[in-house]
């Protein structure tokens, strides 16, 4: 929630008003992923590369950011679409689903579920929310 209102406030500021929508979607979007990404799986990575053994679980780590990635850019285009339009029921479904999309993720892999697959799944799911919020990567 905190997040939201965090994507809320960075998009309605009177600077980002000035701005074209892509633009705001995509600055908002990308910075709030690189916080995420350099919290999130940076300092694990460093952390693990003092290791001697190799883990398989360091390069789904880093693929993982694309997730993290295309999730954040979709929130902050369904936020942007709640703002302009209102509340849409499939904007908050989509929402939910990506703020479960990592909880998902490690359920399904703790299920037995090849991480190779849910990795895609996850990739595709990201792709199809960033289609439906309507973020386009060129303006």
């Amino acid at each position: 929630m905190i997040n939201i209102c965090g994507m809320f406030f960075a998009l309605s500021t009177k600077n980002a008003r000035q701005t074209s929508s892509q633009l705001r979607i995509l600055g908002v979007g990308f910075g709030w992923a690189l916080a995420i990404s350099i919290l999130g799986t940076a300092f694990p990575l460093i952390y693990s590369a003092g290791s001697s053994e190799f883990s398989w679980n360091n390069p789904f780590l880093a693929i993982q950011c694309t997730v993290t990635l295309l999730a954040t850019l979709a929130t902050v285009g369904f936020v942007e679409r709640i703002k302009k339009d209102g509340v849409n029921p499939i904007a908050i479904v989509f929402v939910i689903a990506l703020f479960c999309l990592s909880s998902i993720t490690v359920f399904l892999i703790s299920m037995g579920i090849e991480q190779s697959y849910v990795v895609g799944v996850s990739i595709l799911f990201g792709w199809l929310a960033c289609y439906m919020a309507g973020v386009k990567m060129e303006e």
